[in-house]
């Protein structure tokens, strides 16, 4: 469940990102809520959903993307809001889109028990590391050790 929060999470963060630019609009202020109160999975499973028709549109960067029929697009207004982006942002808004698109398609493809599995071990990995060593800021880091736990949980 870590994976499915850590995507609404950087979901969010695109969306905080248009605010800056589109203070006022409407779209993404409730969306913004939006996010806020529903369920973590179904955000993910919603953005799959649309990515199986769009998401080679965002890997070719095709303008299509914004005029197609895409809930992200209507629900973040970006139908509307492209139109008026400069370069930068547009190019800042395929960076974000591609990412989110890698990350469900990631966390997706992954069996449930066994993306389980690697966030338990990841958390166990990082409540392990000593923050408080001054001398060695990353502390007793082993990522041998990480690495070998998820290549066993791979042969099953």
């Amino acid at each position: 469940m870590a994976s499915v929060k850590a995507f609404v999470s950087v979901l969010s963060e695109f969306v905080t990102e248009l605010r800056k630019i589109y203070p006022t609009d409407k779209y993404l202020i409730k969306y913004e809520s939006k996010i806020e109160i529903e369920d973590p999975k179904t955000i993910l499973d919603g953005f799959v959903e649309d990515m199986k028709e769009f998401g080679s549109l965002i890997s070719k960067k095709d303008e299509a993307f914004f005029c197609g029929d895409c809930h992200v697009v209507k629900r973040l207004h970006l139908d509307k809001l492209y139109i008026s982006m400069d370069e930068k942002t547009l190019e800042n808004t395929w960076t974000h889109l591609n990412n989110l698109n890698i990350l469900a398609s990631t966390i997706n493809s992954v069996p449930s028990d066994l993306l389980s599995s690697i966030e338990s071990m990841a958390e166990k990995f990082a409540s392990e590391i000593d923050e408080d060593d001054q001398e060695n800021p990353l502390g007793n880091l082993d990522i041998t050790k990480l690495l070998s736990g998820v290549q066993g949980m791979l042969k099953m």
